[in-house]
């Protein structure tokens, strides 16, 4: 008989509490164990160059280090205390032993990738600083090797592709000269871009950070400025905000807060005051 991890212990469980009836008496605290351990995050990561802040949400305590290399590109947390790196050199990361393990490398080896996973699919769009990429790649989990993918209509970099429903949605703020907003299908492998275009009173020539969050997608910039659009309307609307935002991680939704890894401090955007908010926290 074979040995369950702890998590898949919980999950055939829960699989026996939902299709077997003779064992109906199972308590729902079961299922209530596995949505708490699938979905209630742990840590969240902010790192730059080679500086990282993590935030423990069970203790709200901060801890800074500094990591073995340099990172100048984007990264996702693909476990509680994992990151992938995809930039020139492509690495995970332990969060708590800081142990750095190198994987198959980009075809195309550049910094300032976006990075999205989308299922078991790792995506990198974009990238570089001097010269705007549209090359794009994916790789399946656990990484072997990457293969290509269609490039973009437009280069963009040091931005976070959003995940929605069926498409990810690209928007960037690096170039002067472009304004557009294109979605990839994960599923077809094609971009389009976009009828709705950044407004023309969003300062361009930044970097930038997005998400989305109750069908409306979020553009924060290091200009001071945030663009809103509701998913399928046909314009942005722009506001100031109270400090610079960019990031090289996808922002993490908990609840009504957005938790950003704002260069190499972990911060915090309340959905419902619409800025960002200090928050009560321990720095080790």
């Amino acid at each position: 008989m074979a040995v369950l991890s702890a998590i898949g212990a919980k999950v055939w469980l829960l699989h026996l509490k939902c299709c077997r009836s003779a064992v109906g008496s199972l308590s729902l605290n079961v299922i209530r164990e596995i949505c708490s351990y699938c979905q209630d995050p742990h840590f969240f990561a902010a790192i730059s160059e080679v500086r990282m802040e993590l935030y423990d949400f069970h203790t709200h305590n901060i801890t800074q280090r500094r990591i073995p290399f340099e990172i100048y590109s984007g990264y996702i947390q693909v476990d509680r205390t994992t990151v992938l790196i995809v930039g020139e050199e492509v690495w995970t990361l332990d969060l708590l032993t800081l142990q750095a393990t190198p994987l198959p490398p980009l075809l195309t080896p550049r910094n300032w990738v976006g990075v999205a996973q989308v299922g078991n699919t790792v995506f990198a769009f974009g990238g570089d600083s001097g010269n705007l990429r549209t090359v794009c790649e994916k790789s399946s989990v656990p990484l072997t090797q990457w293969t290509p993918l269609p490039p973009m209509h437009y280069g963009r970099m040091a931005f976070t592709p959003c995940v929605f429903k069926a498409l990810l949605y690209l928007a960037s703020t690096n170039t002067a000269s472009n304004r557009a907003v294109e979605s990839f299908s994960p599923h077809t492998g094609t971009f389009t871009v976009l009828p709705v275009s950044l407004p023309p009173d969003l300062q361009l020539g930044c970097f930038s950070v997005a998400f989305v969050a109750n069908g409306e997608l979020f553009l924060l910039t290091e200009k001071k400025q945030m663009a809103r659009w509701k998913v399928g309307e046909p314009h942005f609307r722009v506001s100031a905000i109270n400090r610079k935002c960019w990031s090289h991680h996808p922002p993490l939704i908990v609840g009504t807060e957005v938790y950003i890894a704002n260069e190499r401090k972990v911060e915090k955007w309340s959905l419902e005051a619409d800025r960002f908010v200090n928050s009560k926290r321990s720095i080790n």
